[in-house]
C-alpha cells in the first residue's frame, strides 16, 4: 500500500506542477478541506436464463459513498486535486420477474450481501474558467478527468442472514486494483475570501466512469456461465445478457486554500 501511495502522489505532483505552469505563472493556491465523493450506479443488469415457468431481469448495484481528506493545488484556469477516501460497499442482488403462467409479476431481493470496505485516492486534474460576482467572491465552472486508485480492501464477505446458505461468510477474490477506474467530471466551484490570502473553496461535481476491471471480469465470466448453464435441460436460452450499468455520481469538496501570489 505505501508504494501505492508514494506512486500515487508522485503522478499527482507531475500532472498539477505541469498543468499549472502551463496555464498561469500570476496565481498559485494550495489548500486543504473534507471530499465526499460517491458511485450510484456501476455492477450490472441481466436477463435470467429462464425457465419453463419464469423469465425476468436483475440487478447487482456496486454504488457507495465515501468521505475523506482532499487536498488541492491550483492556478487561475487549472487545479489539481488528491484526495484520500475512505468508502464502504453494501450490495444486494435484486430480481424482477414474470411468472410465465400466471402473468404475475414479482421482485426478490438476494438475503445474501456483498460487503467489503475499500480505500482509495483519487487524483483530479481540473480546467475552469473564473468569473467575478464580487470583490471577494469568484465562481467558475469547471470540468476534468478524476482516476480513482483503490489501494486497499478489507476480505470481501458474502454475509448470508441464514446460516445455512453455502455461501454464508465465503471470502471472495476480488483485488483492491480491480475496483479501480477513470471518471469524467464537471461541475462548478468557487472561492470566498476570508482575508487577502485566505479563501473558502467549494466545489461540487457530477460525473460518469469508464467500466472497472472487476466489471469487464463479470462479463467475462457471465459468458462462461451461461455456456455451462445452456447445456442443462432445466434452463433455455432467452434472450439471457449481462451489461455493465454506468457509473456516476456526486463528488463535493469543501476546503480553505491559500493565495501565494495575485492578479
Amino acid at each position: 500500500m505505501r508504494k501505492a501511495i508514494a506512486g500515487a502522489m508522485v503522478v499527482a505532483a507531475g500532472l498539477i506542477l505541469g498543468a499549472a505552469a502551463a496555464v498561469s505563472a500570476q496565481e498559485w493556491n494550495i489548500g486543504v478541506g473534507g471530499v465526499f465523493s460517491g458511485n450510484l450506479g456501476g455492477g450490472y443488469n441481466f436477463e435470467f436464463l429462464s425457465t419453463s415457468t419464469r423469465e425476468g431481469v436483475g440487478q447487482l448495484s456496486m454504488s457507495y459513498l465515501g468521505e475523506g481528506v482532499d487536498v488541492f493545488f491550483a492556478s487561475k484556469y487549472a487545479e489539481g486535486s488528491v484526495d484520500f477516501l475512505f468508502t464502504k460497499f453494501e450490495q444486494k442482488l435484486t430480481a424482477t420477474y414474470t411468472d410465465t403462467e400466471s402473468g404475475e409479476v414479482k421482485k426478490e431481493t438476494s438475503d445474501t450481501t456483498i460487503s467489503l470496505s475499500a480505500i482509495s485516492i483519487n487524483l483530479g486534474l481540473w480546467l475552469k474558467y473564473p468569473f467575478n460576482l464580487s470583490g471577494s467572491v469568484k465562481i467558475y465552472p469547471m470540468m476534468g478527468i478524476d482516476y480513482e486508485i483503490c489501494t486497499s480492501i478489507s476480505s470481501a464477505k458474502l454475509v448470508s442472514t441464514k446460516n445455512t446458505r453455502t455461501l454464508y461468510d465465503t471470502e471472495l477474490r476480488i483485488k483492491a486494483n480491480d475496483l479501480s477506474r477513470a471518471w469524467f467530471k464537471a461541475g462548478v466551484g468557487g472561492d470566498i475570501n476570508l482575508s487577502e490570502r485566505i479563501y473558502l473553496h467549494p466545489v461540487v461535481l457530477y460525473g460518469v466512469g469508464w467500466k472497472n476491471s472487476m466489471e469487464r471480469t463479470l462479463v467475462k465470466k457471465f459468458g462462461e456461465v451461461r455456456k455451462q448453464i445452456q447445456e442443462t435441460d432445466e434452463y433455455r436460452e432467452n434472450g439471457a445478457s449481462l451489461n455493465i450499468r454506468l457509473s456516476h455520481g456526486p463528488t463535493v469538496r469543501v476546503g480553505v486554500g491559500y493565495r501565494f501570489d495575485f492578479d
